[in-house]
């Protein structure tokens, strides 16, 4: 019984997570939304994640992710940023908290709401901020 556990555990996980999808999968209204707001990116490679559409694309040799809704509607863009970007907080938030640790990489979060986050990844977690730098919550990769 106790096999059987782990393995209806290692199957949810594996289905939770994000499945690669071809370009002709996702909804056409999905595509237009994304041509429309990234025009000239025709590599795009995407993923199905708890509903929700993710391209990632590479945009002026940095990596991107735009996720949108079954809608079309944009819900976040993600884009890489060097550690110097990071807001001054962020980065001191790690050097107090995470000593001897070093950030790995380091991106940008725009929500289509408006608001900006940052994140930090260190280690196998990634560090999400607020605009200013204060520290938000955790989430591994």
């Amino acid at each position: 019984m106790k096999n059987v556990f782990i393995w209806a555990c290692l199957l949810f996980s594996i289905s939770a997570s994000a499945q690669k999808i071809s370009a002709a999968k996702v909804p056409n209204v999905v595509t237009t939304a994304f041509t429309k707001l990234f025009p000239g990116i025709n590599d795009a490679k995407w993923e199905l994640e708890k509903g929700t559409y993710e391209a990632n694309f590479s945009k002026a040799g940095l990596k991107s992710a735009a996720t949108f809704n079954k809608a079309g509607n944009l819900i976040e863009t993600e884009h890489d940023i060097t550690i110097d970007k990071l807001p001054a907080e962020a980065r001191s938030y790690v050097d107090r908290n995470l000593k001897g640790k070093k950030i790995k990489s380091a991106s940008i979060i725009e929500l289509a709401s408006g608001v900006t986050n940052y994140e930090a990844n260190v280690g196998n977690t990634d560090y999400l901020f607020d605009g200013t730098g204060k520290f938000l919550r955790t989430k591994k990769d």
